[in-house]
């Protein structure tokens, strides 16, 4: 028998950014009222099924699409875990990404994950049908290419 598990962290640094007297080099250091970095790491079993572990590439839209769509999961099991991260640019602007959850408009009735550049990303412990998970670009010129990882419950 074997075990499916996502393992998964992250790392926060604050950062200042100090222009120098010549009024043209600039500096980082860590954030001097804060002075510390943040981060933590999770092993999390998922299932004994593999396929509750599932790995996807999706190039967005500008219309919200739901993750249980033919095109992206094409499974409406409920999430344990899902992560995503831009991985390039789909047309000619900066990629970017709204994941909505619990509604198409998070003005209205759901909350907004924004995503914007390549390499961002986010990873989100959560307990959720995919059904109630949007994703989509604002607009047709800042596309994503995204890759998405979720363990199904």
């Amino acid at each position: 028998m074997a075990n499916f598990k996502i393992q998964y962290s992250n790392r926060v640094v604050p950062i200042e950014e100090i222009t120098l007297a010549d009024g043209t080099t600039t500096h980082e250091f860590l954030h001097s009222n804060i002075d510390r970095t943040f981060g933590s790491s999770i092993k999390k079993t998922i299932s004994t099924t593999s396929t509750d572990v599932a790995y996807v590439t999706y190039l967005t839209t500008t219309s919200p699409v739901a993750l249980n769509h033919a095109t992206i999961l094409n499974n409406s099991d409920a999430l344990s875990f899902l992560s995503i991260k831009i991985v390039s640019a789909g047309s000619s602007g900066t990629p970017d990404l709204v994941a909505t959850l619990w509604g198409t408009d998070p003005l209205v009735n759901g909350y907004a994950i924004a995503l914007a550049g390549v390499g961002d990303c986010c990873m989100i412990p959560m307990v959720m049908p995919p059904a109630n998970i949007t994703i989509y670009s604002i607009s047709a010129t800042t596309v994503a290419n995204v890759e998405i990882v979720v363990g199904k419950s």
